[in-house]
């Protein structure tokens, strides 16, 4: 018995590795092919604000539809084989509009295509939340050795490598996932929600904390993920090139993947405990960034980033699916990556970008820092909110 789920989670370890690794072949160099078809700035920026928002209307869509038919692994091939369409269509585009729907496939695909291989990983494993967050570190680790070199053969064999890549990775991704049985059907009906109706049993499950952490998320997007998607530009603004942009990648993708694999004595530590630590290494990183003034310690700082995000993604798995029934266990990780990084990083964005403009790096990367200060005193307020329904529990029992 042991031997098989150790198997089974080496499968899924692979699983991650090979999903990020086709990611990482063209997902990461979206605005370099944008870029090289001759569109304007503004014009790109408009591309991926749209893809932001195709994101967000894909996560609840495919997170929901994996929920009822609970068939993870045709959901998940199918979402990564319709990306890569989606991908090639953009790559031989004639005009904009053909980019933009192109766009628009491809944000209705990626996210939530990872959100329910992370939710399946979740439900299939004893320990999935337990083993969550050192499989999940696979992938960060193989988007960084891929990074080493990948970003060498682009400049070499130019862009038309990217879809040739793009479909070795998706057959391997499509390989490792076969290997990996869907979930057992579910042996006993669901009385309660037969009697409400799913609306009714999807409602009772937003309780109060729920919503708390949920509006953490929404708040941590706002104020963390902007000064990640930003540092290319403050990279620029401090004389940086694209080897120093690859070396800031590397940088990241590398520590948040080890960060993952070797949390060691820190998974002793809630998971509430360990979002927030990842909560001050955000601020410590932007308000550090925002100061530091050098082009290379500007890179290094990075490595904190790679750190808070090691952090904060294997524990956001483990808050919701405590607070989540497993019936609505993707829709609600769904839900929160829509949050975090979809409507959380549009807003935040163009908040950002209109600091930068009117008051220069150092006063917008400092707001940033506060706000990510606030979204923790949102979480504080999220965990008292269980500990008051723990103690009214308790004395109702």
């Amino acid at each position: 018995m042991k031997g098989l789920l150790g198997s089974r989670e080496r499968r899924f370890g692979l699983m991650q590795a090979t999903f990020w690794a086709y990611i990482g072949t063209f997902f990461l160099y979206i605005v370099t092919l944008l870029s090289a078809c001759g569109l304007s700035s503004s014009q790109i920026g408009y591309l991926t604000a749209l893809l932001t928002v195709a994101s967000m209307v894909g996560q609840p869509i495919m997170g929901a539809l994996s929920d009822a038919t609970r068939r993870n692994r045709a959901v998940y091939i199918g979402c990564c084989v319709a990306e890569y369409l989606a991908f090639v269509a953009l790559y031989f585009s004639q005009n904009i509009w053909q980019m933009a729907i192109s766009i628009v496939f491809i944000g209705l695909m990626k996210d939530p295509a990872a959100c329910v291989l992370d939710s399946w990983l979740i439900k299939a494993l004893p320990d999935g939340t337990g083993a969550y967050g050192r499989l999940r570190g696979m992938g960060s680790i193989a988007v960084a050795v891929e990074g080493l070199f990948y970003g060498f053969l682009l400049d070499h064999f130019g862009l038309g490598l990217m879809p040739v890549a793009a479909g070795i990775t998706l057959c391997l991704l499509v390989a490792a996932a076969l290997t990996v049985p869907e979930l057992a059907a579910e042996s006993a009906p669901h009385t309660a929600e037969k009697k409400t109706g799913m609306t009714a049993a999807l409602r009772a499950t937003m309780t109060p904390r729920l919503v708390g952490v949920l509006l953490f998320f929404l708040v941590l997007g706002v104020t963390a993920q902007p000064m990640y998607n930003f540092m290319p530009k403050v990279l620029e603004m401090l004389g940086g090139s694209s080897r120093h942009l690859g070396l800031m990648y590397f940088l990241n993708a590398a520590t948040e993947g080890l960060f993952m694999q070797g949390l060691g004595s820190l998974k002793k530590l809630s998971a509430e405990k360990r979002m927030l630590l990842s909560c001050v290494l955000y601020a410590s990183c932007t308000a550090l960034v925002a100061l530091c003034g050098n082009l290379y310690l500007a890179v290094g700082l990075m490595v904190i980033n790679g750190a808070a995000w090691g952090l904060h993604l294997p524990a956001r798995r483990e808050m919701i699916a405590q607070l989540v029934p497993e019936r609505f266990q993707t829709t609600m990780q769904g839900m929160s990556d829509m949050l975090y990084a979809g409507l959380g990083l549009t807003i935040g964005s163009a908040l950002t970008g209109n600091l930068l403009d009117a008051a220069g790096l150092r006063t917008a990367f400092l707001v940033l820092a506060a706000g990510e200060i606030l979204s923790t005193l949102v979480l504080v307020g999220a965990i008292r909110l269980r500990k008051t329904g723990d103690g009214k529990a308790a004395l109702r029992g």
